[in-house]
């Protein structure tokens, strides 16, 4: 077996242990990629690209490659469907299958991707982060995701949890965060009031134990987009998410971070 593997399927559970009733912890997006650390019977254990993230996925949900192709598609400049679904075919078998937002595809020229024996073709509008990195561009990313459900692990419109809904955005602007929030609050610059906060900062939420838990994109008019049940637009304040329909803050404000200026 390789060394390393590609996603080659529309998405992927990543769980915390090798069994099919273990928690899923994450999920791999077509394209994505990842280095192989072990293997047993039915799983491999796998440490992602992306954010180093490590779990474990079925041995028959992957693409071995090569560490040549490995290395070329690493070092591809990042490339992202523009469409939030769309179909990619695997031409030797002509089978054609949908892929999402936020899936990677680095390594197509002229629509077309080789790796060993099996090619893919993709015919839709393909984009690239732009430069330089904006406020707009992150809100108008985010709100793609809007009343997709809440998914603990999730990373795609179909299913997505808060710290996913936040890597998501920012992969796509071409800004790597880690996978989990607690991880996430320990990138940018610290903003002290939420008054001098800006669309796209980062506002993170905390639990009665003071363990970072939450958290979501700040958006103008003192909003916040994030995913709680599904993604969606609450107020913020200094105290924290404010649920209108309820009439509950749910969510206690922890700090604000700004990842890009």
């Amino acid at each position: 077996m390789e060394q390393f593997g590609y996603c080659h399927l529309t998405q992927v559970p990543l769980r915390a242990a090798a069994s099919h009733s273990s928690e899923m912890v994450s999920q791999l997006l077509f394209g994505e990629l990842f280095e192989i650390l072990g293997n047993s019977r039915d799983f491999v254990q796998i440490r992602c690209w992306l954010d180093k993230y490590e779990g474990f996925i079925s041995n028959k949900q992957f693409l071995p490659v090569s560490r040549n192709d490995f290395e070329l598609l690493v070092s591809s400049p990042r490339q992202f469907p523009v469409e939030p679904v769309s179909t990619i075919q695997e031409t030797n078998s002509n089978h054609s299958f949908y892929i999402l937002t936020g899936s990677n595809l680095s390594g197509f020229k002229n629509g077309f991707l080789k790796l060993g024996n099996v090619q893919y073709s993709y015919k839709h509008p393909v984009g690239q982060p732009k430069k330089p990195i904006s406020s707009d561009e992150i809100v108008r990313i985010a709100m793609l995701f809007l009343n997709a459900p809440y998914l603990w692990g999730g990373r795609s419109l179909f299913g997505i949890d808060c710290s996913g809904l936040v890597q998501m955005v920012f992969n796509i602007n071409g800004i790597t965060l880690q996978r989990d929030s607690a991880y996430q609050a320990q990138t940018g610059r610290t903003i002290h009031l939420l008054s001098e906060a800006t669309p796209g900062d980062l506002a993170f939420f905390d639990n009665k134990d003071g363990q970072i838990t939450h958290v979501g994109i700040v958006l103008a008019g003192n909003k916040i987009i994030h995913s709680s049940g599904r993604v969606r637009i609450d107020n913020l304040d200094h105290y924290g998410v404010y649920d209108r329909q309820k009439g509950i803050y749910t969510h206690k404000l922890r700090l604000i971070k700004r990842i890009i200026d």
